[in-house]
């Protein structure tokens, strides 16, 4: 199943725009898609719909909202600036998902932002840095930029930089990436074994 066909659950397949805005005014607080998925639904209907919006929200909301517009098909100035204001936010997780966010919409340029944000205090800013890096950068360069965060004290840090690492495709990256094998969290041990299957592959 596609991450789009996983979008387009079935409890909202058949909703129309007010339906889906009544369901994300709703308060759910034990389920981390709710949001994401009514929020990518609203941006199919409406690719504008949360441009003037995410002032009035706020966590989970917030987040999913900003889910929603990187996956919006409107690319212009007002959403990537929208996006842009939010790589300033307090809330670790939404700069994270803000990143993303610019990344999905492909708005690169803004790397000499986002770069700065490689030595943020939270794991998941500097995981989603790491897979901006990879997009936005050229291989040479996000391969130093990857290669550096593997000594990441986090290991959900490590893990991006290695993801990133096997999916820009350079086998250099195989012994930098061996030691993870016996890393002490799991993921990351996972994370290096297919990373290496994969870049072994490679010409």
């Amino acid at each position: 199943m596609t991450a789009a066909t996983d979008m387009q659950s079935l409890f909202v397949a058949d909703k129309k725009l007010g339906e889906l805005e009544a369901l994300f005014a709703c308060e759910i607080s034990d389920d981390d898609d709710f949001y994401d998925v009514l929020a990518y639904n609203l941006t199919r209907l409406e690719p504008r719909y949360f441009l003037d919006k995410l002032g009035s929200y706020q966590g989970p909301r917030l987040r999913g909202a900003v889910f929603g517009l990187g996956h919006s098909a409107d690319r212009s100035h007002e959403q990537k600036a929208a996006l842009a204001a939010l790589l300033y936010h307090p809330e670790p997780l939404i700069v994270g998902e803000a990143i993303d966010a610019l990344r999905r919409s492909e708005h690169l340029d803004l790397w000499q932002q986002v770069g700065t944000l490689i030595g943020h205090a939270a794991a998941p800013v500097r995981g989603a840095a790491a897979r901006f890096a990879r997009k936005a950068l050229l291989p040479e360069e996000a391969f130093l930029v990857l290669t550096g965060l593997l000594d990441d004290a986090d290991p959900l840090v490590r893990q991006n930089a290695i993801d990133e690492l096997a999916e820009l495709g350079n086998r250099r990256a195989i012994d930098a990436i061996r030691r993870f094998l016996q890393d002490p969290d799991e993921d990351v041990r996972l994370a290096a074994a297919s990373a290496i299957n994969a870049l072994s592959s490679q010409p």
